[in-house]
């Protein structure tokens, strides 16, 4: 039988777990974003036409398409 002593440290003890794994995140997503700011501080950045190019946008509306097609077998039982 489990013990309420017991559950009030596994809240806690998780709750300390969740804000020491969300500070870290925020500190990797920092630091990531501080390093390409870095990279690219001395450049001026571009948008590149290719992306929206009618080529580029119906292959990604076809992988799209297969993967929302492999979603939708996954769910018929």
């Amino acid at each position: 039988m489990t013990h309420s002593t017991d559950i009030d440290y596994s809240k806690r003890a998780s709750g300390k777990r969740l804000a020491m794994f969300s500070l870290l995140f925020v500190a990797l997503t920092a630091a990531g974003l501080y390093a390409v700011y870095d990279l690219f501080a001395e450049r001026t950045l571009t948008f590149d036409a290719r992306l929206i190019a009618p080529g580029t946008l119906l292959s990604v509306a076809g992988l799209l398409l297969v993967y929302l097609g492999r979603f939708r077998t996954d769910l018929v039982p």
